[in-house]
């Protein structure tokens, strides 16, 4: 199917860790051997990620930093977990790796190891397993991989994507969104406001000269050009030395890490950094424009200003 990466299987397991003192409820995720583990390695703590084979059931597995701090646990250690069923199943397991995603949901529930354990517990064949993964080449044409996925597979199955099976953390997401559109716009109101205060300040300091230009024949657009361009020249530079303080900040933070967050509010521990240049020069050239377009208006206080009064003016 178009969009579709990689097919990936496997199958959960509800289950209880028992330490000597403490007793936590899981869901072992079962991989097999061609798994792709590259979302644990990008938020790999410590330890290594754990090779599984086709013939050898691996004791090895990986687990949340959530849940070790929980359990007083670290890499190298071994515990026992229980899973419910007739009658009850334990078995030993040892921690490979630990990983820290920043998703509560998930860190706080699942650990992952050997596929072949579930299909033991279990009693399935080698070619059975509780689900596939499929990975999408964009998360724009989700939605239409998926109804694609679901036109092709049987009847008694059901293809659920991401946003689906997440949709509080995705319309978080959207609410980030809004707050992102509320800010450009309160900050491009406050900007305008000084930008025409500005304008206003100039043209009342500049009364004689008006006068003195109006009496030697400069029409009132003339004049208005004059302020346009001079108060498009203060913008240009302010808008030029904003963008090279605000373009050092973000390359301070995106090297540095220096601005912290909550993890378990705002799913990361520092603010993320994203270049997009079309946004940036958007941005920019949309500010000129409608900053310029706003400026018009003030200017027409030009046309009001007659010469033989202004002359006078002191």
């Amino acid at each position: 199917i178009d969009g579709v990466v990689e097919v990936q299987k496997f199958a959960t397991k509800a289950g209880l860790i028992k330490t000597e003192d403490e007793i936590h409820g899981i869901v072992l995720k079962g991989v097999d051997q061609d798994y792709s583990f590259s979302f644990f390695e990008n938020y790999l703590l410590e330890g290594n990620i754990p090779i599984y084979n086709e013939k050898k059931i691996s004791n090895e597995i990986i687990i949340s930093s959530t849940i070790a701090n929980k359990l007083k646990m670290k890499v190298g250690d071994t515990f026992t977990t229980y899973f419910i069923q007739k009658p009850t199943r334990a078995r030993k397991f040892s921690i490979s790796a630990i990983y820290d995603s920043g998703l509560s949901e998930f860190d706080d529930l699942y650990i992952v190891g050997d596929l072949k354990h579930i299909l033991k517990l279990n009693k399935w064949q080698e070619n059975q397993c509780g689900g596939l993964e499929v990975k999408s080449a964009s998360l724009e044409n989700l939605s239409e991989t998926t109804n694609l996925i679901n036109s092709e597979i049987s009847y008694d199955l059901i293809a659920q994507n991401i946003t689906e099976l997440n949709p509080q953390l995705f319309n978080w997401l959207k609410l980030q969104d809004i707050n992102v559109i509320i800010i450009i716009i309160l900050m491009m109101l406050v900007a305008l406001i000084n930008i025409t205060t500005l304008l206003f300040i100039l043209i009342l300091e500049r009364i004689q000269m008006i006068g003195v230009l109006k009496s030697m024949g400069l029409n009132n657009w003339g004049i208005r050009k004059i302020f346009l361009y001079f108060t498009s020249y203060i913008m240009s530079r302010g808008l030029f030395f904003g963008n090279v303080i605000a373009f050092a900040l973000l390359l301070i933070q995106k090297e540095f890490k220096v601005i912290k967050l909550d993890k378990a509010t705002y799913y990361m521990s520092e603010v993320p950094i994203f270049f997009d240049i079309k946004d940036i020069l958007l941005l920019n050239v949309g500010t000129i424009i409608i900053s310029f377009l706003v400026l018009i208006v003030p200017t027409y206080l030009v046309s009001k200003i007659r010469p033989i009064k202004t002359i006078r003016f002191e």
